[in-house]
């Protein structure tokens, strides 16, 4: 993954007038920017650019945009994140499925497209640093939680979890929001979340580390800050 100001983002949209609102914009932002109006066209030229992140209007004129990121993402995809106008939580569900990373629905504004960009780039850059907060150490290359000198066994969506909460100490995460990444294997309405919050404090609880991630009624989970 590049850095944010070198990151190249590939926009798939039909609509000339937003493509290149869109293009303008995240030029003037710092990034590179490529632009394509049809499915086809964008995964000929993803497969030769590799994008770090793909715009990708679902509506497109030739295949479904559904369809193109089940494609991109087959081929170990750059961060998709659809634009549409589609307004449904089926909508959203069937995006996430396919392999989209996040969801902006049209009329969007472009200081929210370039937050939600900047948040995915951070997310998937490459993180071969260590996390250590107090006797927890986590590391992302190799996938391995600690506890002092104990391993502790987690499943990748419990790892993935984990780290997105210990990256922020203090910072809520809203179950939606865990729920969008980490989408996978859940629907909507499931309580998968809490029980893989649930299995973590557990098995956290088991090497000696108690109340490591609180739950904030109403809003969400955060992990605790350090003393």
């Amino acid at each position: 993954m590049q850095g944010r100001g070198l990151a190249k983002i590939l926009v798939v949209e039909d609509d000339e007038n937003l493509a290149g609102v869109l293009a303008g914009d995240l030029r003037l932002a710092g990034y590179e920017v490529l632009s394509v109006k049809t499915g086809l066209a964008a995964l000929e030229l993803a497969a030769l650019e590799h994008p770090d992140v793909v715009l990708l209007d679902l509506g497109l004129p030739d295949l479904d945009g559904l369809e193109v990121a089940r494609q991109l993402r087959a081929d170990n995809a750059p961060v998709i994140i659809a634009v549409t106008g589609r307004i449904s939580i089926a909508d959203r569900v069937d995006g996430l499925y396919a392999g989209a990373d996040d969801y902006i629905t049209k009329p969007f504004a472009l200081e929210e497209l370039r937050a939600r960009l900047h948040a995915q780039l951070r997310l998937r850059r490459p993180h071969n640093d260590a996390i250590e907060i107090g006797t927890l150490k986590l590391e992302p290359h190799a996938r391995k939680c600690s506890v002092g000198a104990a391993e502790i066994s987690l499943s990748t969506k419990e790892f993935e979890l984990l780290e997105i909460l210990a990256r922020r100490p203090g910072r809520i995460f809203s179950q939606s929001e865990l729920f969008e990444r980490s989408y996978q294997d859940l629907e909507p309405d499931s309580n998968a979340i809490e029980v893989r919050i649930s299995a973590i404090r557990r098995k956290l609880r088991q090497a000696g580390l108690e109340n490591v991630i609180r739950t904030v009624r109403g809003a969400g989970y955060a992990f605790r800050n350090s003393d």
